[in-house]
């Protein structure tokens, strides 16, 4: 909660969203002595130019689903996490919306959700339910990918989080 309200508080203050996640690790890596960090992926949404501001703090990068072809791509990864490194570099990269598209984002939790054989459901896996949901509303693509990922567990309870968000621009 407490990096949750100082990317906030940071990010609203800045120039620019870079410059609101970089004072975010700054602070972070003050208050971080036990060696705590935490993963994010910034994302704003400038609604009159469709562009979307992204951002990557060590997380799983979210997935675009490119509505007029259903083409899946990874949003840019990279970067440290916040409270690692005070002088983390970090960078910005946009992406232009279209009607339809999908942005999803997720924990590792969901990749990293197991089969009774041990095997990992996977980026591909979780591309192909984003396809195959990819038409419908966003919270219908949300519990569409659960379901997925509920079935190819078989009832074995996950050893981390399954969260996702997603993000349908109507434009």
């Amino acid at each position: 909660a407490l990096a949750r309200t100082t990317v906030r508080s940071s990010v609203v203050a800045a120039e620019s969203a870079l410059a609101g996640i970089q004072q975010a690790n700054r602070l972070i890596c003050a208050d971080a002595g036990s060696g705590m960090f935490v993963t994010l992926y910034y994302v704003g949404l400038e609604p009159r130019s469709r562009r979307l501001d992204c951002i990557c703090a060590g997380h799983n990068p979210p997935l675009h689903l490119e509505a007029r072809d259903l083409f899946v791509v990874e949003l840019p990864s990279g970067g440290i996490p916040l409270g690692i490194e005070e002088t983390g570099v970090f960078s910005e990269v946009h992406v232009e919306l279209s009607p339809g598209d999908v942005i999803l984002l997720y924990t590792d939790g969901v990749v990293d959700a197991e089969s009774e054989t041990g095997e990992f459901y996977g980026l591909l896996r979780l591309t192909e339910a984003l396809k195959s949901s990819g038409l419908r509303s966003a919270e219908e693509i949300v519990e569409a990918i659960g379901s997925s990922v509920a079935a190819f567990a078989a009832g074995r309870v996950p050893f981390d989080d399954l969260t996702m968000v997603a993000v349908k621009y109507v434009g």
